[in-house]
């Protein structure tokens, strides 16, 4: 989950006591479009298989004593997607209960457990997980075949591909203008 605040407390929140009720509207207004905005990036950066990402971008504004402004998976009415954070920031994955990650080869589906007894293949260095199919398996693999399944690995890097920091840093600039034009109407 990669969620973004924007707190007003302590003296800004004291400021913010005076002046009427359109600044938190003026806040409202510019969290949605800054969510608009960052499922615009993800469709601009990402091949979007499943929607998962750009659809549980969402946002609020909670508190009373303190007002907080969130953007995010996991904010609201949206879903927390697990690799939301892997995308913005980038990182490392690692198997955490197996001693490698089990990488489908292309036009495979599913995880390994779901293939039935599959086996360990060395070949040029690297090691699959594979199925043998047809009647009988000679040690030359000259009767019957096998099928290469799965990749294994123990670590794989995911270079970051931020979308919510680009637009953040586009539209910094655009929140302060609208609360600074709510506080000068006062």
């Amino acid at each position: 989950m990669v969620n973004v605040r924007v707190e007003f407390n302590g003296e800004r929140m004291k400021a913010l006591a005076n002046v009427p009720a359109g600044w938190k509207s003026a806040l409202a207004k510019w969290l949605g479009k800054t969510a608009q905005e960052v499922k615009e990036e993800i469709r601009s950066k990402f091949h979007i298989r499943t929607g998962q990402l750009w659809r549980n971008i969402g946002w609020q504004i909670t508190g009373e004593e303190e007002m907080i402004g969130e953007i995010g998976t996991g904010v609201a009415w949206a879903k927390s997607v697990v690799y939301a954070r892997i995308h913005e920031l980038g990182g490392d994955i690692t198997p955490k209960r197996a001693q490698a990650l089990t990488i489908p080869m292309p036009g495979v589906k599913g995880v390994a457990k779901n293939y039935g007894k599959l086996f360990v293949l060395k070949k040029d260095g690297k090691c699959y997980l594979a199925k043998k199919e047809g009647s009988t398996l000679k040690s030359s693999f000259g009767k019957g075949t096998v099928k290469i399944l799965f990749f294994l690995t123990k670590q794989v890097s995911i270079p970051a591909r931020p979308y919510m920091r680009p637009v953040l840093s586009r539209k910094e600039s655009e929140l302060r203008q609208a609360i600074d034009q709510v506080v000068r109407g006062v």
